[in-house]
C-alpha cells in the first residue's frame, strides 16, 4: 500500500491559475486518454470548492 501524502499544493495552484474547473479538467484528461486508447474509470474524489452534478 502506498504511503499517505499531503495535498499537492503546486498542482492545485497551477489548476487555479488556469481558471479551469476540476470537472472540466477531468473531462479533458478523460478525452485525451481516450484519444490515445486509454479508458479511465471515474471515481468520486472530493475537491474543496468543486461542484459535481
Amino acid at each position: 500500500m502506498a504511503a499517505l501524502r499531503g495535498p499537492n499544493s503546486r498542482l492545485r495552484d497551477t489548476i487555479d491559475a488556469t481558471g479551469c474547473t476540476y470537472e472540466a479538467l477531468a473531462k479533458d484528461v478523460r478525452r485525451i486518454a481516450a484519444e490515445n486508447g486509454e479508458i479511465l474509470l471515474w471515481t468520486f474524489t472530493y475537491f474543496p470548492g468543486a461542484e459535481f452534478t
